[in-house]
């Protein structure tokens, strides 16, 4: 009896584990400002993690990772790139953070100096780490995407945390050129008016001779 009761709570034990670590499963995100853009337009893409404590821990002590995107489709614009602030204040030597862009790709990442516990005070379960933009270069469809290979996340005492990656697409679309100009009705019979006319006059003349 007492053998089976202790099986029974350590298979309910490890059910428990399961649902809390099903729960507090982490992900890397996108938010894109909209789907679709024309020729010329500028779009605002967010990174955003989930899954975390909700102030409490785990919560989010590093990151580095890339972005990948179709250079012919897309540009990284020249507007600054915005950190979160929930890794601590950067101003005020709290965190670190940086950027660094190739062709079709752009490294994020930041390293927070405090400590666990106040990164828990700090942190909701889901929170934007970046904002940037993106000039659309040309019609098609792009895919925003976190390789697998350079993601990397590390919560507040420094051991690593496992993510699963999502993606973004961005639906492209050329300019759409004006409309022709049709003629209205008057202009046409002014036209018409003028070729009458001018034919009467040649008529005349020829007589006239």
């Amino acid at each position: 009896m007492k053998a089976v009761t202790v099986r029974f709570l350590l298979v309910t034990l490890f059910v428990i584990g399961l649902v809390i670590q099903e729960a507090k499963a982490i992900s890397l995100s996108f938010q894109l400002s909209s789907s679709s853009a024309t020729v010329g337009d500028t779009v605002t893409l967010s990174a955003v993690i989930g899954g975390l404590g909700d102030f409490t821990s785990p919560s989010l002590g590093a990151f580095d990772f890339n972005i990948d995107f179709d250079p012919s489709l897309v540009a990284l614009t020249a507007s600054p790139i915005t950190f979160s602030t929930l890794l601590g204040d950067e101003g005020v030597g709290e965190s670190l953070s940086g950027s660094s862009a190739t062709a079709g790709s752009v490294n994020l990442f930041a390293l927070s100096f405090l400590t666990a516990l106040e990164l828990n005070a700090l942190q909701p379960s889901s929170f934007t780490l970046a904002t940037l933009s993106f000039k659309a270069l040309d019609s098609g469809v792009n895919t925003f995407t976190f390789p697998t290979s350079t993601a990397i996340l590390g919560d507040g005492i420094g051991d690593p945390l496992i993510a699963t990656l999502g993606s973004s697409i961005l639906t492209i679309t050329p300019i759409t050129p004006p409309p022709t100009g049709v003629p209205e009705p008057a202009s046409v019979l002014l036209f018409g008016i003028g070729i009458v006319a001018l034919g009467m006059a040649k008529a005349y003349g020829l007589r006239a001779r």
